[in-house]
């Protein structure tokens, strides 16, 4: 297993159009490109790579939330043939050790929250309305809650990313 950090270029964006269409494929394909369109410089894709091929991958990019700099991750993703392997928990794992000094917290949305939890994160419907499409809203902090979000806010809609 070789884990790379890539930068959302050209060549990038379509590996990653290509695996996100292939794992979850009944997901529009206009709105992965939408999606895709929104990357900036601070997207950088986490990715297990091997002879070429990416076989998981996930993004972290600048979010802000309620007037915070957060690394919001997204697009994760493991072809069939790849998963059990353990490469998203690789990845996790070197995105959080990667930005403990660079974000005060990590947002994502997932149908998945039990493997996310093992990871860290933590259930963050306070801060979100609900998303219709039933994905849950999670944060892992690397400083106190209270320090990230000293005030109280209005739910935040779904939509960074």
């Amino acid at each position: 297993m070789q884990l790379k950090i890539l930068k959302a270029d050209k060549e990038t964006c379509g590996k990653y159009y290509t695996i996100i269409r292939e794992v979850f494929s009944l997901m529009d394909p206009a709105r992965i490109t939408r999606r895709i369109e929104r990357f900036d410089a601070s997207t950088r894709f986490y990715v297990v790579e091997e002879a070429g091929e990416i076989q998981s991958l996930m993004f972290l990019t600048d979010v802000v939330v309620g007037a915070k700099k957060l690394g919001g991750i997204g697009g994760v993703a493991t072809r069939k043939p790849y998963r059990g392997k353990g490469y998203a928990r690789a990845l996790l794992k070197k995105i959080l050790e990667d930005t403990t000094n660079e974000y005060p917290a990590l947002l994502l949305w997932t149908r998945i929250p039990a493997f996310f939890k093992q990871a860290g994160f933590q259930d963050a419907s306070g801060y979100f309305e609900e998303d219709k499409a039933g994905s849950l809203p999670m944060m892992c902090f690397h400083k106190p809650a209270a320090t990230v979000f000293p005030q109280p806010f209005d739910k935040l809609p779904r939509v960074y990313f």
